[in-house]
């Protein structure tokens, strides 16, 4: 009797094996600087303040996203207190840094630049007091350049305004981006304008986040015809 031939079918079973990642393959984790929340407030200027000014403010966040200390840079009577006391509500999100291959909540500084224009008086801009170079940011911030103000008072404005503006700045200082945190106004498209202009250094002691933010205040002051 001859025999069937018998088909014996192999089961080709794939093997599963796991791979070490090298400790320097991991995937790193990237710091990231303090980021305002929505709401900051802008604050106006006193009606009975005539001039204008410019203000720096050196920011400490803590890990809570509160902010710490305020350190100022650049001063001009009375804007100073103005820009100061308001910034100390403002609510952060924390800047992260790596720990252990981890990111963690961690101190971190903003900074925080604001400019008033002055008023108008008929032909010329009404005088005020001398902005004074008071100290210096810290060092993982990217240093302010000269700061201009508005070219003009918005045709279509009334009364006093201030726009905050949270400038995106590259690890180098480098602008990428302008956005408007305050609520909508007359006032927005100029103050765009000026703080496009603005220049900032390279920090001399970077921290190693892809985007630093700058929050800029531009005010307005409703210019004086009687």
């Amino acid at each position: 009797m001859r025999s069937r031939p018998v088909l014996v079918a192999l089961l080709l079973i794939p093997v599963l094996t796991t791979i070490d990642r090298p400790a320097g393959a991991q995937e790193q984790v990237k710091p990231s600087a303090p980021r305002l929340r929505a709401g900051g407030q802008a604050p106006l200027a006193s009606p009975m303040v005539v001039g204008g000014g410019e203000v720096v403010l050196d920011v400490t966040v803590g890990t809570g996203g509160r902010v710490s200390k305020v350190d100022v840079v650049r001063a001009t009577p009375p804007y100073t207190d103005l820009v100061s006391g308001a910034v100390k509500g403002w609510q952060f999100e924390a800047a992260q840094a790596a720990v252990k291959g981890e990111l963690q909540p961690a101190e971190g500084h903003v900074l925080v630049v604001a400019v008033y224009r002055p008023p108008q008086v008929y032909a010329g801009p009404a005088p005020g007091v001398a902005t004074a170079v008071v100290g210096q940011p810290s060092a993982e911030l990217p240093a302010p350049g000269a700061l201009t103000m508005p070219a003009s008072y918005p045709p279509r404005a009334t009364r006093d305004g201030t726009v905050l503006v949270e400038i995106e700045l590259t690890a180098a200082g480098v602008p990428a981006g302008h956005r408007v945190l305050s609520q909508p106004s007359s006032f927005d498209s100029a103050a765009l304008d000026t703080v496009r202009g603005w220049r900032f250094g390279f920090p001399s002691e970077p921290t190693g986040a892809s985007q630093l933010f700058v929050y800029a205040l531009v005010g307005f002051r409703e210019p004086i015809t009687q």
